[in-house]
């Protein structure tokens, strides 16, 4: 993998940890936060020049966004029970790809997560929303991280590997489909943009990079 340095993951676990705070439920404070927007563009400029432009892009969205009219938004997409434009839990996407049954899956994220001791349950959201699954890889970065420390080879190999097989054997099933909706469907250039940036940056393996 290109990235290296413990600094550099930590700044890009940073990105994921506020990436996905962006997809919960809209808070002033939060979602129109310029230093969380910041650290989204210091983690796409170590990333890749379309990275790095969204980010900038949705920075700019970010800071001057009405929460209420996000708020709005956030429900016309992911919560409204008549129509959800883009269901935010990979489940509703998998069945497409895999013959795996919801039970099936939410094994597989369990014992996924436990092979890194994420401890979903202290996520708000469910074990296969985007948040969670955002927040499990920040989980990866910082233990890669801390194994670059402590020149730990055994420890980044587990968390960069978990990594990978995540990205390939899950992410890649159902999120390029889960930003498309958005896409296709977004009224704010705050969420075209945040799934831009998220289909940008996550859709890769880090091995791939090396």
């Amino acid at each position: 993998m290109n990235i290296k340095s413990a600094s550099e993951l930590l700044i890009q676990a940073e990105c994921y940890r506020i990436l996905a705070l962006f997809y919960i439920k809209p808070q002033s404070g939060v979602h129109n936060n310029k230093k969380m927007h910041d650290l989204v563009v210091k983690s796409a400029e170590l990333l890749n020049p379309k990275a790095l432009e969204v980010s900038k892009k949705l920075r700019v969205t970010g800071i001057h966004q009405n929460i209420g009219d996000l708020s709005t938004e956030y429900f016309r997409l992911f919560e409204n029970p008549g129509k959800v434009l883009a269901y935010p839990c990979s489940k509703h996407y998998i069945s497409k790809f895999r013959s795996d049954s919801d039970s099936d899956l939410i094994n597989w994220l369990t014992n996924i997560y436990q092979m890194a001791g994420y401890i979903p349950e202290k996520a708000n959201e469910p074990i296969d929303h985007i948040s969670t699954e955002l927040n499990y890889i920040y989980h990866l970065l910082i233990h890669t991280a801390k194994g670059f420390k402590e020149d730990n080879m055994s420890a980044i190999d587990l968390y960069d590997g978990l990594h990978c097989k995540f990205v390939k054997e899950h992410i890649m099933k159902w999120l390029p489909e889960f930003t498309r909706c958005i896409i296709n469907n977004s009224q704010s250039p705050y969420y075209l943009q945040l799934s831009i940036l998220t289909r940008t940056i996550i859709v890769h393996c880090p091995k791939d990079d090396a």
